[in-house]
């Protein structure tokens, strides 16, 4: 009896293990997201890119463990250009929110938008959230399933550009 128990009792205990379910996916918010190399053609059509001479546009984009990303982009043009382009940009027809036109936010709104934003983006994007804002403009346009800021001064042709993936299709 005791060499069948002896057998029994780890062959159960085993067996007892083995039907717990494995985790395959987790839902720690602690997991760092991935900072890469992005093409502006990754983010943009390719009209809008020649409209604003973007060939050869590189940025960073913050990759999540969601699958939800922002990138980042900074390069010369005109800022009125940009506005009309980012504006022309399609949006579904079922979209609940979206913009025809860039319109400008107030600093403040930019700052609330800032403190969503986990501080590993923040550090991976300092250019971007660091700047001199007492002499910039700052416009938004929601094109679903992104969100687009734009930063820019005005007696400057330097922008920076947030391209942000609001929701998974």
């Amino acid at each position: 009896m005791r060499i069948i128990l002896g057998f029994l009792l780890p062959l159960f205990l085993i067996a007892a293990g083995s039907c717990k379910k494995p985790i395959l996916e987790t839902h720690d918010d602690s997991i760092p997201p991935l900072v890469l190399t992005t093409s502006i053609h990754d983010s943009l059509p390719e009209k809008t890119i020649k409209d604003l001479k973007l060939e050869g546009i590189t940025g960073i984009k913050i990759q999540y463990y969601s699958g939800l990303y922002s990138k980042y982009f900074q390069y010369v043009a005109d800022k009125t250009v940009v506005l009309d382009a980012i504006s022309e940009l399609p949006f579904p027809m079922n979209a609940n929110l979206s913009d025809t036109r860039c319109r400008p936010i107030p600093f403040q709104e930019l700052n609330i938008i800032q403190k969503t934003i986990p501080s590993a983006e923040l550090q991976s994007a300092s250019d971007f959230w660091s700047s001199e804002r007492s002499n910039e403009e700052v416009f938004e346009c929601i094109k679903p399933p992104f969100r687009h800021i734009i930063i820019t001064a005005p007696n400057s042709l330097l922008v920076r550009h947030r391209i942000e993936l609001l929701a998974q299709s």
